[in-house]
């Protein structure tokens, strides 16, 4: 039996003594929820004006960026821990925020009179808690859920969390009872590079090799550790458990946020387990049976009114005129309604031995490819998300594409379109793109935030408020992008001058103007004045373009 009052004081003074650092989640931005959702075959309300509940927010760094991009729609962001809570509220305040509203409270003590939300968000939850708050849980997004929203939750889960609960296990028996958190995890972070190193045979070595050494290091992320690993509630779960538990609420599991995760195709699997996987007749039952396949170790899944899917699934049975061919799964075809984004630059040709030669390949034009030829060379390509490399000369065309319209978006209309001005078959491309490339996506381009329609131009909202306050006030959260990525940049002197100047609407130029005069009353030391003999109004120039170029790079001002 569970003391709940205990575990809320504990909970709370877990996440007071030590503040989970705060970041933002792309795939939890409400746009990329409604898109993964219309993929299932799920209509969910626009995001513009949408109410949006976030529990489990900590200092609001996936709260806060919401009501910066969609000043029409409120949020309500809960977490435990006043302290947390206090740092979102700080941020708000200055930021002169009025749409978003911080609670520090258990979700198991919500009012009733918070009313019904279109997007309900719990991410790093249900995993944390004990059982009896996990049920709190569910009985909020019944409550709080609108009869058409869309709910996200993740969990750590079975079989590969199996492997984690090894390592759980070692860094608890080498954490000394009555020592500070920071110690505790200090004591953790060694116990697992120890593991790592000592383990010498049996048949788990490799797999446990390979997690500890993926076990961030290093001061800085000491907070990870106690939470992830040592904290005394951590109960991960099979989906079919948490599906089953979700059902006795109403509530169906619809899949994956990332919807191309749930297909078997993605995975370098047997094709008799990729027919066995699809040939089950149940949709949670091929989840899991994917889950055991690739090992899966947490879920990030999306979640709905039973009646809503229901209504759902009936609406695609009449479509297919086949109510047995219907399971929820993805629905490829829907891919051209929805918008990408991506920002993703070439690097060299890496040619196989068997590949033709250069001159030859080069010469030919992009439209006399023969239709589906993959080419024998791999093309790697730098990413916001880290390296790939990629054959499929479709995604290569439709990257261009992406890259040349960054950091707005292309419908998928538009990229089907552009394959076929190059000579290529737009058919099933779409879907090798998502699941070989990390790109955004957003339902409808009226659902973009402002700052990504047509005419804008400038700094994204919220962003230098953010990374400024992240600064001054040594707060665990991450800055925040258009497309809502993280980030946690640096920024010198001059850089947050020229911040606050594109903060208040100024041009590069007049910010350039404004640096100059600032360098030239002393406020700011010119760091290329000591590696450049360039004029003053120069060099100050250079530093806004320098910032500019970044901040665009990174969607951050457009």
């Amino acid at each position: 039996m569970f003391d709940i009052e205990a575990v809320r004081t504990q909970l709370r003074q877990s996440y007071d003594q030590y503040p989970y650092h705060s970041r933002v989640f792309r795939w939890t931005a409400p746009g990329y929820l409604r898109a993964a959702a219309y993929l299932y075959g799920l209509e969910t309300p626009p995001v513009k004006g949408a109410r949006i509940l976030e529990l489990g927010c900590a200092a609001g760094g996936n709260s806060l960026p919401t009501a910066f991009l969609y000043p029409e729609s409120e949020v309500v962001a809960i977490d435990v821990s006043p302290v947390q809570i206090q740092a979102g509220q700080s941020i708000a305040g200055r930021a002169g925020l009025t749409n978003i509203q911080f609670q520090a409270r258990c979700l198991s003590q919500l009012s009733p009179d918070l009313g019904q939300f279109d997007y309900i968000i719990a991410h790093g939850v249900w995993s944390w808690v004990p059982p009896p708050l996990q049920d709190a849980l569910l009985q909020v997004i019944r409550r709080h859920l609108q009869p058409y929203g869309l709910a996200y939750m993740s969990f750590n889960t079975y079989p590969g969390w199996k492997l984690h609960e090894l390592v759980r296990d070692w860094m608890r028996w080498h954490t000394t009872e009555g020592t500070t958190p920071a110690q505790q995890a200090q004591q953790a972070q060694h116990s697992s590079q120890f593991l790592a190193q000592a383990l010498g045979v049996g048949p788990l070595q490799e797999g446990l090799r390979q997690l500890t050494q993926q076990i961030p290091t290093g001061a800085a992320n000491h907070y990870y550790l106690a939470h992830e690993y040592l904290e005394t509630h951590n109960f991960p779960n099979y989906l079919r458990e948490v599906a089953g538990q979700a059902a006795n609420y109403g509530l169906q599991h619809v899949g994956e946020v990332e919807p191309w995760h749930e297909c078997p195709s993605s995975y370098d699997l047997p094709v008799t387990y990729q027919t066995y996987v699809t040939g089950l007749k149940h949709r949670v039952q091929q989840q899991q049976a994917l889950d055991f396949a690739v090992g899966r170790s947490f879920r990030k899944s999306l979640w709905t009114h039973q009646a809503h899917w229901e209504q759902a699934m009936h609406t695609v049975a009449a479509k297919h005129q086949s109510a047995e061919a219907v399971t929820g799964a993805p629905q490829w075809d829907r891919l051209r309604e929805l918008q990408f984004a991506g920002w993703f630059v070439p690097q060299a040709h890496e040619p196989d031995t068997a590949a033709e030669p250069h001159a030859e390949r080069m010469a030919r034009p992009a439209s006399t490819q023969p239709l589906g030829q993959v080419p024998r060379s791999t093309v790697r390509y730098d990413s916001l998300h880290g390296t790939l490399g990629l054959k499929d000369p479709r995604i290569m065309a439709m990257l261009e594409l992406l890259q040349h319209s960054w950091p707005r978006p292309v419908s998928g209309h538009n990229l089907e379109d552009w394959l076929c001005t190059r000579g290529y078959s737009a058919e099933g491309a779409l879907k090798s793109l998502v699941q070989q490339v990390p790109v955004d996506i957003n339902r409808a381009y009226a659902d973009l935030p402002d700052c990504l329609q047509d005419d804008f131009v400038g700094l994204v909202p919220g962003v230098a408020a953010l990374a400024l306050d992240r600064q001054d006030y040594e707060l665990p959260i991450s800055d925040f992008n258009a497309w809502y990525q993280p980030s946690l940049d640096h920024y010198n002197d001059t850089e947050r001058f020229i911040l606050h100047q594109l903060k208040q609407g100024h041009t590069p130029m007049q910010a350039s103007v404004a640096l100059h005069q600032a360098w030239q009353d002393g406020q700011y030391l010119c760091p290329r004045l000591c590696t450049t003999t360039l004029p003053l109004a120069q060099a100050a120039l250079a530093s806004v373009e320098e910032l500019v170029a970044t901040l665009r790079k990174y969607a951050m001002y457009l």
